[in-house]
């Protein structure tokens, strides 16, 4: 079901959340595709992991070892390991 070129962590999720929009028309008021919504929104959830994890570093650095830290120097949240921000 995935229209776009892009590698999301969890392909069950993304085709519910297209199937959800779709049902409820969610995309009529934007004319925009469900698909594209759907990509939207799984992103919004990355963003947010990467954000947690951003404040646990924030709020207790000593736990984190500099070479350790759970934040990757360059972190993209459309590149394939992006899902190893998920936590354990």
């Amino acid at each position: 079901m995935r229209n776009l070129p892009l590698n999301l962590p969890n392909e069950g999720f993304y085709n519910e959340l297209v199937s959800l929009i779709n049902k409820y028309s969610k995309e009529s008021e934007s004319n925009t595709p469900d698909c594209i919504l759907a990509t939207y929104l799984e992103q919004c959830l990355l963003a947010f992991n990467f954000a947690i994890k951003m404040r646990d570093l924030y709020a207790q650095p000593s736990a984190y070892p500099y070479k350790q830290s759970p934040i990757p120097n360059t972190y993209d949240p459309l590149s394939p390991d992006s899902t190893s921000l998920k936590k354990d």
